[in-house]
């Protein structure tokens, strides 16, 4: 039994190991690349992207088709196996040898630059520093004890489940910690019993045409929120969210709250005053960044920026080092790349909007490109007869 299934996997893995695999893949990719082309005038960029290429399968209708992951994954098993193969001949197969694993190279960092990298933006008022990232797509919901400033966190995915799993803020780590089932239990207690009633990806704010009483509080009495339709481009879509919380005896609180909220929602339980507040999912550099000086250009006659760029230093524990970020000078320390992206004009201060992003796989595809060229100058090399010795069949020919 054992032996039949060994023989059946052999010929399953020399069946993905044929060129075909990867030429019909290749296909694929391309009919993927057409579709989310056309489908991202409707749903937009960042929604086509999720669907056809970062993901394993997407819906046509009611029947699933492999993705952008999962047509990369062949690939890549298709690779590995022919791999092996060359293995068995590696004198004679040494250039496709060396040029397949620096292919196998390019997609292992494309798959850690898909689930590792961070992308978010840096906001940085003029004379003052920051280490706080925001994401450009996703929101978490944030509870501040007033007394304490201690702070917890609930992601977007927890939300958009109506679970509660919270995590710690710490504001000198790069990300927050993800509590333990006891630790929750004590933030429960410290803090207060929350429930999520209803997550909106996008929220329309609409005013009551009477305000309410008991049980909803705060901004909910005055408004409520109704979901909306999803912006074609994701950063233009405001999230809302609605909660209660248990009071005993069958009775609720019921609170709304929305991203960008210009007036913070606090809740008042027991002894203490929390602030609650949706906002884009913060990470924390290990270092801070001190706007120095932010200038601007106009075009000639216009009031429409020509350039900008930021003075800024870096702050990071006792090290301190003054650096210029221009908008196609980007800023290079620790994994993260500082980009500038856009500025804030208010009027007595400016602030400076920078791209921050950290990509794991970066130099994957340097590496992997010498790689591959290596291999194709071994495989052209070793073709060209000159450089191949002859048979001894054409030597005795010669000689004759």
């Amino acid at each position: 039994m054992i032996k039949y299934i060994l023989c059946y996997f052999k010929k399953v893995a020399k069946r993905l190991s044929q060129p075909d695999v990867f030429f019909y893949c290749g296909l694929w990719m391309l009919v993927l690349l057409f579709c989310g082309t056309i489908e991202q005038k409707y749903i937009g960029l960042w929604q086509a992207q999720s669907k056809y290429f970062s993901s394993f399968f997407f819906w046509f209708y009611s029947f699933p088709l492999p993705a952008g992951w999962a047509a990369m994954g062949i690939i890549l098993t298709s690779l590995l196996l022919k791999t092996v193969f060359y293995t068995k001949n590696i004198k004679k197969n040494l250039g496709s040898l060396v040029t397949h694993i620096g292919i196998i190279l390019l997609l292992v960092g494309g798959f850690i630059t898909a689930l590792f990298s961070q992308e978010g933006y840096i906001v940085i008022p003029e004379g003052e520093k920051s280490n706080i990232v925001s994401d450009y797509h996703d929101v978490e919901l944030a509870i501040t004890n007033k007394d304490s400033s201690e702070t917890i966190t609930v992601a977007q995915k927890f939300l958009e489940q109506r679970k509660i799993s919270f995590q710690k803020e710490f504001s000198s780590k790069e990300s927050n910690s993800v509590l333990t089932e006891q630790e929750m239990q004590t933030i429960e207690k410290s803090f207060f019993p929350l429930q999520i009633k209803e997550f909106m990806k996008n929220t329309e704010v609409v005013k009551r045409k009477t305000p309410q009483t008991d049980p909803f509080k705060g901004f909910a009495r005055i408004f409520e929120l109704k979901r909306k339709k999803s912006e074609k481009v994701n950063e233009s879509n405001i999230a809302g969210l609605t909660f209660y919380i248990p009071t005993g005896e069958g009775k609720q609180e019921i609170y709304s709250i929305f991203e960008r909220m210009p007036i913070k929602q606090t809740v008042k339980w027991k002894d203490g005053v929390y602030i609650v507040e949706l906002r884009p999912i913060r990470t924390y550099l290990p270092f801070s960044i001190h706007l120095i000086d932010f200038e601007k250009s106009y075009y000639p006659g216009t009031d429409k920026p020509r350039s900008y760029q930021s003075s800024v230093e870096i702050m990071d524990q006792s090290v301190k080092q003054k650096r210029m970020i221009k908008m196609n000078q980007p800023l290079r320390y620790k994994g993260y790349t500082f980009y500038q992206s856009s500025f804030i004009e208010e009027e007595k201060s400016e602030s400076t909007v920078l791209a921050a992003v950290k990509n794991t796989g970066r130099a994957f595809p340097y590496v992997s490109s010498l790689i591959i060229c290596f291999g194709l100058l071994i495989h052209i090399f070793g073709n060209i007869s000159f450089f191949r010795k002859p048979s001894n069949e054409k030597s005795v020919r010669e000689r004759v």
